[in-house]
């Protein structure tokens, strides 16, 4: 058995309630969800079979017809976590709008963000505040040296892009839930070998896979993701080119409503990931990190006869090549060289 500790900050409000679904409170299974999925992220070279099987081992789950408990053993010490329901730290920062935009219209960039947690009637739920602190422990329950090794290494490995360019909670992939385990420092993916690897039926480490870095620092947490949301929105926005079509839109993530591929899958998730990163200056600094996937993993019934499934792939590719040259064409964005 081993053990590693980590002493954490809140950077971003983090959407994450206990088990009425409305009272924040930070569960180890929370922690755990999100880092399985960045467990996931960086084992795609393993077939579908094997990347289950080998994260039932590890976090718990099945194996054909017999059932494992999970090694890893998160605990999560609360510090001074600090909650509130308060508006006040969600301060107007007006999203911009293209020419064809109709006037008048002004979107608060951090309530887009946050909409689905955000509600135009009851307003913002209550939250886990920035500057909370808490403690991760890892217990590692492996007799054998060498696996206990292996495992380590790959677990911490995940809670390293997770901290680094995820989240906790909802709202994760855009901005929110942020943090970062004092003194210690982001992943960096420069010369990782698992950029190499093909694209495959879900979003991981890939040859295609982007990385773009804010060249600016900014002193908040909310004018980094007023930033880096207005981006985000303009480049989705700009796909239609106008406010009432969905056609292209919904290739971001789905479902949306009114959208023509909305009987082909129910749900998609983002395949890009915004993350605000604070730095020991104690600046604010957003990055985006794209994990493509092009694969059509739940088909329906196509109600529209036009549309054509084997192009689905490419019009998913053209959305992520849409926003990735909005931000290579802007100065104040660099494509990190991975």
């Amino acid at each position: 058995m081993d053990t590693i500790t980590f002493q954490c900050e809140t950077i971003t409000p983090m959407f994450i309630a206990g088990a009425d679904g409305k009272t924040p409170e930070l569960r180890a299974p929370s922690v755990k969800g999100a880092l399985r999925f960045w467990w996931r992220a960086l084992n795609g070279n393993l077939s579908l079979d094997d990347l289950s099987k080998e994260e039932s081992l590890i976090f718990g789950g099945r194996v054909g017809d017999k059932s494992y408990r999970s090694k890893v053993m998160i605990k999560i010490i609360p510090g001074n976590i600090s909650c509130d329901s308060s508006k006040e730290i969600f301060k107007s920062y007006l999203a911009q709008n293209p020419i064809w935009y109709r006037s008048g219209i002004k979107a608060n960039t951090l309530e887009y963000l946050g909409y689905g947690v955000f509600d135009h009637t009851t307003k913002w739920p209550q939250y886990i505040l920035p500057g909370s602190k808490f403690t991760i422990k890892f217990t590692f329950e492996y007799n054998d040296e060498e696996i206990l090794n292996q495992v380590k290494l790959s677990v911490i490995d995940a809670f390293k892009m997770l901290y680094t360019f995820g989240g906790l909670g909802s709202k994760s992939r855009n901005g929110f839930g942020q943090f970062r385990p004092i003194n210690e420092d982001y992943v960096l993916l420069k010369n990782n070998s698992k950029i190499n690897r093909d694209v495959v039926s879900y979003s991981c480490i890939s040859s295609n896979m982007k990385l773009f870095s804010c060249n600016k620092s900014f002193s908040t947490w909310q004018e980094a993701l007023a930033f880096v949301g207005n981006i985000y929105r303009m480049s989705k926005l700009k796909l239609d080119g106008d406010k009432h079509k969905y056609g292209k839109r919904v290739l971001f993530n789905a479902p949306l409503i009114q959208a023509k591929f909305q009987n082909i899958f129910s749900r998609k998730a983002k395949t890009h990931f915004i993350s605000i990163n604070q730095h020991s200056d104690k600046t604010f600094r957003p990055q985006i990190l794209n994990l493509p996937y092009y694969e059509i993993i739940e088909k329906k019934v196509v109600v529209n006869k036009s549309i054509k499934i084997n192009s689905l792939g490419m019009e998913m590719k053209q959305v992520n090549d849409h926003f990735n040259s909005m931000l290579v064409e802007n100065p104040d964005w660099d494509m990190v060289k991975l």
